[in-house]
């Protein structure tokens, strides 16, 4: 099935189809699947399709903070490591 993008209509949260206690708000575009339900909402002006270019850059952005996120989660569990690796050895130390 085929998705597109849409965000809310400023200051408007629109429940996801099927699943009415989470909103697609006017922040953060989401794809949807192009269903009746959609198409509709965004006939009566509750959503706005976003065009590709906007989503491209959202996407772009959103790939990018997740892989600097991924990058400083990989960094802190090599620090987490090093220390536990240097506790280790100076409480072997201490022992000795």
């Amino acid at each position: 099935m085929k998705n597109f993008p849409v965000k809310a209509a400023p200051d408007l949260k629109v429940p996801y189809e099927g699943n009415p206690r989470k909103y697609i708000t006017d922040g953060e575009p989401v794809l949807v699947p192009d269903v009746h339900y959609y198409r509709k909402a965004v006939a009566e002006g509750d959503l706005i399709e976003v065009t590709a270019k906007e989503w491209a850059e959202y996407d772009a952005a959103r790939t990018k903070a997740e892989a600097e996120a991924v990058a400083a989660a990989e960094e802190q569990a090599k620090a987490i490591a090093a220390a536990a690796v240097k506790a280790a050895k100076a409480s072997g130390k201490a022992t000795s």
